[in-house]
């Protein structure tokens, strides 16, 4: 193996591990960000509607890191098209889960999994599918 090649794969698994260190944290927080605005609400005792435009304002934070996540604007092509494939990917294999986990659920064979839960999931997938769509469009 040359010198070269072996520089490239240590490269390939520096921005691999950057990513990943870069998304865990974040799912963390995500995740305890969740739990916490959960449990403040389902103590709260407030009415269905307040409760509706707490479960807004809760969700627009992450709505607004998938867009800064997935903006592709400011990329070059091949990053624009390695960042929607694995979006696409992880969609896929997101809503395959949910499906086999609710179906699994129907027949009492699992427990209830919290639907808010299914963020973190996807960017679990996003990390696991980035390093295949890297590779495939190399």
């Amino acid at each position: 193996m040359s010198v070269t090649l072996q520089k490239q794969q240590i490269t390939r698994l520096s921005k691999l591990l950057a990513l990943v260190l870069w998304m865990m944290p974040f799912l963390l927080a995500l995740v305890t960000y969740l739990f916490v605005a959960i449990i403040s609400l389902f103590q709260a005792g407030l009415s269905f509607e307040h409760l509706t435009a707490i479960a807004i304002a809760i969700t627009l934070p992450v709505g607004i890191a998938l867009i800064v996540f997935f903006d592709t604007e400011h990329q070059d092509e091949y990053h624009s098209k390695v960042m929607t494939r694995t979006a696409l990917v992880a969609t896929v294999l997101t809503l395959l889960l949910s499906v086999i986990w609710s179906l699994l659920e129907i027949f009492s064979l699992v427990p209830d999994f919290p639907f808010f839960l299914l963020v973190p999931v996807f960017f679990t997938f996003c990390v696991m599918a980035y390093p295949f769509t890297r590779r495939a469009y190399r």
